[in-house]
């Protein structure tokens, strides 16, 4: 709890809503939707990756980390575009909670491997 200056979040105190599913989950509607797809990986099982269609961006954390060298991105490329090609998605780009953002065909590239 925070007590001591609480913030507008502290004020209201709402129980948060928890959302399951087991395949995907579209949040939003039209270009502002976002989709979520649970992904299988030799990472962990679990894990989740998010389409954004407006932006032609897939983002996962943990699967793909490209470097910062501008060296291709390794392990987990091929799952992600095993992903992109079971549901029809045309990435342009690759975000990634850690590295660089990357264009799609490094990915694609990269998976070929």
């Amino acid at each position: 709890r925070r007590t001591v200056a609480p913030d507008l979040q502290e004020r209201r105190r709402r129980s948060p809503t928890l959302r399951t599913f087991r395949d995907s989950l579209v949040i939003g509607a039209g270009d502002e939707r976002v989709v979520l797809y649970t992904t299988p990986t030799a990472h962990v099982e679990g894990i989740l990756s998010a389409w954004v269609p407006r932006a032609g961006v897939l983002f996962t954390s943990d699967v793909v980390n490209p470097p910062a060298t501008g060296a291709l991105p390794q392990a987990g490329s091929a799952e992600l575009v095993a992903l992109a090609r079971s549901r029809g998605l045309s990435p342009r780009m690759y975000a990634g909670g850690h590295g660089r953002t990357v264009p799609w065909e490094e990915i694609e590239r990269a998976g070929a491997r």
